[in-house]
């Protein structure tokens, strides 16, 4: 205990029956007896606004003083695939969503606003989207450094050094380019700055452009060697960041469904007759090459796959998905009663969501009861 106290530690309480035993069977004290969704407040969207505006402040400085090692985040917008999948069949349920940049994007996702499916395609549209990554400023791909989700052409991670490593370097970046000025150096980039930044540098508005190199930078650059990162340790630093905020996002996800599920399991304790929970599931993706479907079930702020091959266990009212060819691409739903449906984007189905333990192992299964009409 003295150890534990000395150096910060814990220690989680044992549970223990009426002769002092300790229990080996789940204890449910501790499951979650109800839920709601997190509700954002204006002053939650100020906050935002702030911190938004302070990323791309930093990045426009850093790029200016190190357009060759600073971290950025950059963000590629709409995979042309899937745009090509999704564009046409919105367009049969009436809704013309442009993806040609984002300003368009924007406009025609404000022209959705009340209208009762609005939140479902914009989760659509987000599935076409490539995910934004961190990049050193050096990288010359094609995509440049213009965030699309954001239409600004600078943006990195600078106000959460707490919780993200990647902030953490844009921290100590910052501090060497504050010195420089503190010292009176100019904004002056490399020479060799890549097209990738020229470009976002154009974009900035009162962008100071420098025709040649100093050698007082280059000598000011060689004393502070060991503060600067090179672009291959940016390099390097961005892949594992870029791993780890996937992983990361892994992590949440499964916590997310292990409370759910946990939530489930405490139901069937107080509700005997109906010991699940029923809502409304949205199919925002279909995978005909992969043969999966993909449901949003708004009520409870939860997505998840529908395998054919792994979901047919519970209480599904179906037998069989069917995903046609790469020629007749064909999402068709084989009912237990002998009818069948054609599943698209935005078909809506009752589901039941159940709470299933396989192996030790406790999770909660998504049971499609019946296809509803639009």
């Amino acid at each position: 205990w003295y150890q534990r106290r000395v150096h910060g530690g814990f220690s989680f309480p044992k549970l223990t029956d009426e002769s002092g035993d300790e229990k080996k069977e789940d204890d449910m004290r501790f499951a979650p007896t109800t839920l709601f969704l997190y509700k954002t407040q204006a002053s939650n969207h100020l906050v935002e606004e702030y911190m938004l505006l302070a990323n791309m402040k930093v990045a426009e400085k850093l790029v200016r003083y190190l357009p060759l090692q600073s971290l950025v985040r950059r963000h590629g917008g709409p995979l042309a695939k899937k745009v090509r999948q999704v564009i046409p069949i919105l367009e049969e349920k009436g809704f013309n969503i442009d993806m040609g940049s984002a300003q368009s994007l924007s406009r025609s996702l404000e022209a959705l606003k009340g209208h009762p499916q609005a939140e479902m395609v914009q989760t659509i549209v987000t599935y076409c989207m490539q995910l934004a990554k961190y990049c050193c400023s050096s990288d010359t791909e094609e995509l440049g450094l213009h965030h699309f989700g954001l239409n600004v052409p600078l943006y990195t991670h600078f106000t959460s050094p707490i919780r993200r490593y990647a902030d953490v370097i844009v921290h100590r970046s910052l501090q060497v380019v504050l010195d420089f000025e503190r010292e009176g150096q100019k904004e002056i980039p490399f020479v060799a700055t890549s097209l990738s930044v020229a470009s976002a540098l154009k974009g900035l508005e009162g962008c100071q452009q420098v025709e040649e190199l100093l050698d007082a930078w280059e000598d000011a650059a060689k004393e502070r060697d060991d503060f600067i990162y090179s672009s291959q340790e940016i390099d390097d630093i961005c892949l594992s960041c870029n791993l780890k905020k996937y992983k990361a996002k892994q992590a949440s996800d499964a916590s997310t469904a292990a409370y759910f599920a946990f939530y489930l399991k405490s139901l069937q304790r107080v509700r005997t007759e109906q010991p699940y929970l029923e809502t409304i599931a949205i199919v925002v993706k279909v995978e005909y090459e992969k043969k999966f479907l993909h449901l949003s079930m708004n009520e409870y702020a939860l997505e998840r796959d529908l395998n054919p091959k792994r979901d047919l266990g519970g209480h599904q009212a179906w037998e069989d998905i069917t995903f046609g060819d790469k020629e007749n691409k064909k999402c068709t739903f084989l009912w237990k009663d002998g009818t069948s449906d054609v599943i698209d984007l935005l078909s809506r189905f009752l589901v039941r969501l159940e709470y299933y333990e396989d192996k030790s192992r406790m999770g909660y299964r998504v049971c499609v009861m019946k296809l509803l009409e639009d």
